[in-house]
């Protein structure tokens, strides 16, 4: 039922037309109505929800809002990228020196692939 239909069927009972507008193709607000129907949206409404996330991401987070950084661990370096800033040392050495096990593994396993076995 179309939203025309059901308003005159609401004005024949007499009861208020509905009031809610449908989102227009081309704003991010399309793209979800498309998203609700089952539907793969429209290049203009993916192109604005491109768009209004590009703009979220790069706008500036309001440091009121945020939780004070846990200098000196890699949640903090984590929290000053978030922050789109560039990590204290001492959080990055944090951060480094947690990764450090993972990366000497990775290595150690693209170390043992390269041999040949049985040379």
């Amino acid at each position: 039922m179309t939203t025309a239909s059901y308003d005159e069927v609401m004005m024949s009972l007499g009861l208020e037309p509905s009031t809610s507008k449908q989102a227009r193709c081309g704003t991010p607000s399309g793209h979800n109505r498309h998203r609700r129907g089952g539907e793969k949206p429209c290049q203009d409404c993916a192109a604005a929800r491109a768009a209004y996330l590009r703009e979220r991401r790069a706008a500036p987070k309001d440091p009121s809002r945020l939780p004070p950084i846990n200098h000196g661990t890699r949640g903090g370096a984590r929290q000053h990228w978030y922050r789109n800033e560039p990590p204290c040392d001492a959080c990055r050495d944090a951060y480094n020196a947690a990764c450090r096990p993972a990366k000497r593994a990775d290595a150690r396993r693209r170390a043992a692939a390269r041999r040949t076995p049985g040379a």
